[in-house]
């Protein structure tokens, strides 16, 4: 039993704390940023929904109404609740104007 517990002895983990990083010194876990938003939803801003979405429209040739529908509708609102759905009016002008300054 003895010669067992000296051989595994060896194989043991070394504590984190005793684990020196690159530079010699030990390895503390990064913190973020104080400017770094803690919400994720808020990290998406209403522009960049309305252009994912005529980008969606144009790309796949779904029609204008799309935006109408309740379920488009609870889509983005799933995955961004803080944003909301443009009309339909407003996404024929979104596409208007990305097309005359060469987005799309």
């Amino acid at each position: 039993m003895s010669e067992y517990d000296e051989l595994v002895a060896g194989a043991c983990k070394r504590k984190a704390d005793n684990v020196p990083g690159p530079s010699g010194k030990k390895l503390r876990q990064q913190k973020l940023p104080s400017g770094f938003p803690c919400n994720a939803a808020n990290a998406v801003t209403q522009a960049a929904v309305n252009k994912a979405v005529a980008n969606l429209v144009v790309g796949a040739l779904l029609p204008l109404r799309i935006v109408e529908v309740p379920e488009f509708q609870e889509l983005v609102l799933t995955l961004q609740p803080n944003r909301h759905v443009m009309c339909r009016s407003t996404l024929r002008l979104t596409i208007t104007i990305y097309l005359l300054s060469g987005v799309f």
